[in-house]
């Protein structure tokens, strides 16, 4: 009949780490019955990530840092049915703490097997765990066995499981207990096929009349007792040593056959070993023959597969260029686009806005020219229609310009005077009634002195050329501006006809020595052409500005615009003989004979 018993006990702190090296049989209990007990099984559970690999060192944790009353584990000790195997009874014993301890509980068992008092199998199992509850929350060991903070879990230690309770209700609870551990023990009985079962009740309780035998230490002193035990100690001892000797001798028979079936066995096994070796080798060389092929194909097909992924980024990247660029190109011909418009309308607003500044200007100078010319004409009409002889007079110079002009020459009326002076032909008309003292209308510029340009020159006749043309032209500038009145005289008129001449001449003479010039005689020449200009322009535009008829001096200005042609044309070929690269080398002044001209030599026109 199978035995129904479980235990509950209680560890204090200091009594873990040496009871569960008790159950396992470790350390300094590691020959505790030795020949007698057999430890058919040993495991652990849920234990925290640093006790993982050594389930004793959350025991040692425990009993380091648990509070000084506390208690460090508590243990079921339970007897196991004889009638189930090894295995079976690991699976029950599993069974039982996957039932009531779940994953909540870090745990620690072993099953134990010592002979019983009739010589059978007497199998227990010793469960020790932690009170405490797994609640997911990573702790240190320092930290896991501290007090519970209900606000804060994260703060404190792990929560037991453990409460304050009347001894009725704990007496109710290991009831209980008994109760579930009586079902689950009967129902793997039932499941190995056994028809034994266990019960949990007392006789008491089951209405038998018997009492327990409970061999105590203080019943041991009665003396049949004491003999009974006596005499079955003295029989067991002998069992066993009848059983040892029995065991001696079939083990030494068992011995010599096996070393010889070894022996048999071994050359048989080296025959084998050696031939599997030569099949392994074998095997290994086709098998790193095979390895090596597979991996250079898969080298291969790596490598293939790796230069096409390198040709689409490439293609990708080049798409993205391409992609890229036609945006960037669309973005800058959209924003030149753009810009092109705002620059048309900047411009064509500008354009607007200049217009019509210029409008206004014009219609503001239209107005100040149609009032010059109501009061020239006005000027004009008073002149010949006042009697008072104190009023001011035309000039001669006045009156020799209007008398040339037509529709102003018989007396004519306002009407008729403001429509001829609001021709645009007659606006120096206009000016000339208002102010008769503007009669300079050109920019008169000095020519530079007769010595700075006698000392560039190096030919006398040109000298000679030069200093009669600046004497001339002294001479007509001084009688021009000596002239009181505006008129012309003939003396003036001889003067500059003289200058004229004196001017033909120069430039008659510097176009023929140009064809002789050197690369700084270009220059002089360049320099006096400029002179003769002013000198020419300040004669002749004082001429034309005083009402000099146009006949009289225009066969004057044709020689000397003919003229002026002519020495830039030399000027221009001198320069070309000068700037040709094969052109030879510039002779000194000493090795070129030089034509010298003289006043004797020059025909007069």
């Amino acid at each position: 009949m199978a035995i129904g018993r479980l235990n509950v006990r209680v560890g204090k702190k200091g009594k873990a780490a040496p009871h569960a090296k008790y159950i396992f049989r470790e350390g300094k209990y590691q020959k505790c019955g030795l020949g007698m007990e057999e430890v058919e099984c040993i495991g652990s559970g849920n234990m925290p990530k640093w006790a993982a690999h050594d389930p004793n060192f959350f025991w040692q944790m425990s009993d380091i840092y648990e509070r000084k009353n506390g208690t460090t584990y508590r243990e079921h000790v339970i007897a196991l049915p004889r009638e189930l195997t090894p295995d079976q009874r690991q699976a029950l014993v599993e069974a039982w703490i996957k039932q009531e301890l779940g994953d909540n509980h870090a745990y620690q068992y072993a099953i134990h097997n010592p002979p019983a008092s009739d010589g059978k199998d007497q199998p227990h199992c010793h469960l020790m765990f932690s009170e405490r509850l797994i609640d997911g929350i990573a702790r240190d060991p320092d930290q896991y066995f501290k007090r519970y903070n209900a606000k804060n879990p994260e703060r404190g230690g792990a929560k037991k499981a453990n409460v304050q309770k009347l001894f009725s209700e704990r007496q109710e609870d290991l009831y209980g207990l008994r109760g579930r551990w009586e079902d689950l023990c009967n129902g793997h009985l039932k499941m190995a096929g056994s028809d034994s079962r266990i019960t949990m009740k007392s006789y008491k309780n089951l209405g038998i009349d018997l009492k327990g035998c409970s061999f105590h230490i203080a019943r041991m002193k009665h003396d049949l007792i004491k003999l009974e035990y006596t005499e079955y100690g003295k029989e067991r001892k002998a069992w066993l040593s009848a059983e040892r000797e029995v065991d001696s001798l079939e083990v030494s028979k068992m011995l010599n056959d096996e070393q010889e079936h070894l022996a048999a066995k071994a050359a048989e096994q080296q025959r084998l070993a050696e031939e599997n070796e030569k099949k392994r080798l074998a095997e290994e060389a086709a098998a790193q023959r095979r390895i090596e092929e597979e991996g250079e194909k898969k080298r291969l097909v790596e490598q293939e597969a790796a230069e096409n992924e390198r040709q689409e980024q490439e293609r990708l990247a080049q798409e993205a260029a391409k992609q890229k660029i036609k945006e960037q190109q669309a973005q800058r011909e959209r924003q030149e686009e753009q810009e092109k418009l705002a620059a048309i309308a900047a411009e064509n607003a500008k354009q607007a806005q200049l217009e019509a500044q210029k409008r206004d200007q014009e219609r503001l100078l239209e107005e100040n020219r149609r009032s010059k010319i109501e009061e020239a004409a006005t000027i004009y009409v008073n002149h010949f229609n006042h009697s008072d002889p104190d009023f001011p007079r035309f000039t001669l110079r006045q009156t020799f310009i209007l008398q040339g002009i037509e529709g102003l020459r018989y007396l004519p009326n306002y009407e008729t005077v403001f429509k001829t002076l609001l021709n645009p032909r007659h606006e120096a008309i206009v000016q000339l009634l208002l102010d008769p003292q503007s009669h300079r209308l050109y920019q008169k510029d000095e020519p530079l002195p007769l010595k700075k340009m006698l000392i560039k020159l190096r030919s006398p006749h040109t000298q000679g050329c030069v200093s009669r043309l600046y004497g001339q032209y002294e001479v007509v500038i001084g009688q021009l501006e000596a002239t009181k009145n505006l008129d012309v005289t003939q003396e003036s008129l001889d003067l500059s006809v003289r200058f004229s001449k004196c001017l033909d001449e120069l430039q008659g003479v510097m176009a023929e020595n140009l064809n002789f010039a050197r690369a700084d005689d270009i220059e002089v020449y360049q320099d006096l052409q400029s002179q003769t200009t002013i000198m020419y322009h300040n004669v002749f535009s004082e001429l034309e500005e005083r009402g000099i008829r146009v006949e009289l001096i225009e066969t004057y200005k044709q020689s000397f615009a003919k003229n002026q042609e002519k020495v830039t044309a030399a000027i221009k070929v001198a320069q070309d003989k000068m700037n040709r690269p094969n052109a030879p080398k510039e002779p000194s002044s000493e090795s070129v004979p030089r034509k010298i001209f003289t006043p004797f030599s020059f025909r007069r026109r």
